[in-house]
């Protein structure tokens, strides 16, 4: 039994997965597969975001695979830069990494770190959650507690509960260094959206 929906429509190609389909798509498996498309189309969002292209669909009989590879799949093409790749870093914070804390920033600082490719200074931190140690990797949350983004930290949670909210002078008078205070620099920082230049 195939379940159809009268008003769906098909995608032959997408250069990006806009929010708005997510949201539209079901979480419900289908009788041949499992996860339901919504699954399928966050699992496609994150290889977006390093560097791979993707097809979603299907395929019949012993060349399927060839037929994909050409460009000639029935289904859903996604991403328009085959030569874009992530750094290792990157790739290890996005997928391997397991989150130790949260840190939830402000509206300034999520805009920096996740759409102006800026570092994480203490003066956008907002809360701190959990416990976590120098060199960790914690979750960043805007102010309606989304998660943006994720990143490898370089004070614990009990420095940066210290000088969170300072700027970087006051910062540097606490800590009693000389270097910069930055909590999170972009180049161990992955956003949780697409937009992102890796």
């Amino acid at each position: 039994m195939t379940r159809v929906n009268p008003e769906a429509g098909k995608y032959e190609f997408l250069s990006e997965i806009p929010d708005e389909l997510i949201k539209a798509t079901s979480s419900e498996g289908s009788l041949v597969g499992t996860g339901g498309m919504k699954s399928k189309v966050e699992a496609a969002q994150t290889a977006l975001a390093l560097g791979a292209r993707i097809f979603i669909g299907t395929g019949s009989g012993s060349d399927k695979l060839v037929q994909i590879l050409e460009g000639n799949g029935d289904g859903t093409y996604i991403g328009d830069d085959p030569q874009a790749t992530v750094k290792n870093s990157k790739q290890w914070l996005a997928l391997h990494s397991m989150p130790t804390g949260k840190i939830e920033v402000d509206d300034g600082a999520a805009l920096a770190i996740s759409a102006q490719g800026r570092s994480l200074l203490p003066v956008g931190i907002t809360r701190i959650g959990g416990r976590f140690n120098a060199d960790d990797v914690v979750e960043v949350l805007n102010p309606a507690g989304e998660v943006i983004g994720r990143g490898q930290v370089n004070f614990s949670s009990e420095d940066l509960a210290e000088i969170k909210g300072l700027c970087s002078e006051e910062a540097r008078v606490i800590t009693k260094t000389g270097k910069r205070q930055v909590v999170i620099h972009r180049d161990q920082w992955f956003s949780a959206t697409r937009k992102e230049q890796l």
